[in-house]
């Protein structure tokens, strides 16, 4: 038998955010649509950022209609604005083996003028796939 992969862990740290402004949570509910289920909190941050990263430029994901929109933060700003989002479970992170990925909680249904409409991914029930309209 193979040897059991430990999980990447996380701590969540939205360094003392109380809340976020609605256009901010947009915003980052837009960016982690186009990850579910294939990135995590860094590459997310790093599409808001509207960095040159090498893998973030391969799946294309510098055409996010999002892409830059905090670039004049640092990315440690950004990621605590992320991890707020996740506290208040406005996203979530599960896992694919042992990475970790962002998904949106179907739970999430109807979010500050926001409608989430889910549908699962093909490959796996744990994720799920959403579709942001703004109301």
């Amino acid at each position: 038998m193979g040897r059991k992969k430990q999980k990447v862990h996380y701590h969540l740290d939205p360094k003392g955010i109380k809340e976020l402004p609605f256009v901010e949570i947009k915003a980052i509910l837009r960016g982690a649509d186009e990850l579910i289920a294939t990135g995590g909190r860094n590459m997310l941050a790093k599409i808001l950022k509207g960095s040159k990263d090498k893998k973030l430029l391969q799946y294309g994901l510098d055409k996010s209609s999002v892409y830059g929109f905090y670039q004049e933060l640092k990315i440690e700003e950004i990621t605590a604005r992320v991890d707020w989002m996740i506290n208040k479970e406005y996203l979530a992170i599960e896992y694919s083996g042992r990475l970790q990925c962002l998904s949106i909680p179907i739970k999430g249904g109807k979010l500050s003028g926001i409608r989430i409409r889910t549908s699962c991914w093909k490959n796996s029930s744990r994720f799920s796939r959403a579709e942001i309209i703004v109301l």
